[in-house]
């Protein structure tokens, strides 16, 4: 389990300003924070979600090892494990992908939505607009699986 993604959930919300966050600083504000990149448990894949009418402030920490943290900001997250499919998607990604970083949003609409995604994968290439994409919306679908009781 990664003990220390509690705060990357805390962090990663709690700098909140009403802008949007740079990519990065969702994940690497703190020492302590884990950034996108290898652990023991494999290749993590982090994606952030803020903003919006709605007010988001929403975090996933995904580990090719299979566990996934979710939850909104300064909020205990929900642990738990990745279904066989989305671990090999996750798998698959990492092993194709280099250090990705996903940054949608427009910081000069007032309730502007903000989504960021990292990962440093192992391989090299780079996902096409639409791979992106389908990353994004994978990130979502396991956020909310997570997330639901």
């Amino acid at each position: 389990m990664f003990p220390f993604l509690l705060v990357a959930l805390i962090v990663a919300c709690s700098a909140e300003t009403g802008a949007p966050p740079r990519p990065t600083a969702a994940v690497s504000v703190s020492a302590t924070a884990p950034v996108a990149g290898q652990t023991g448990d494999g290749v993590l894949l982090i994606w952030h979600r803020s903003g919006g009418i709605a007010g988001f402030c929403d975090v996933l920490v995904a580990s090719t090892g299979g566990e996934v943290q979710a939850g909104t900001c300064n909020a205990e997250p929900r642990v738990l494990r990745l279904t066989d499919a989305e671990r090999l998607q996750l798998q698959t990604w990492a092993a194709r992908y280099g250090r990705v970083v996903i940054a949608i949003g427009d910081p000069a609409v007032a309730d502007a939505l903000f989504t960021s995604l990292e990962m440093d994968g192992l391989g090299t290439a780079q996902p096409t607009e639409s791979e992106q994409q389908q990353m994004l919306d994978w990130a979502q679908v396991v956020y909310e699986r997570t997330m639901t009781p």
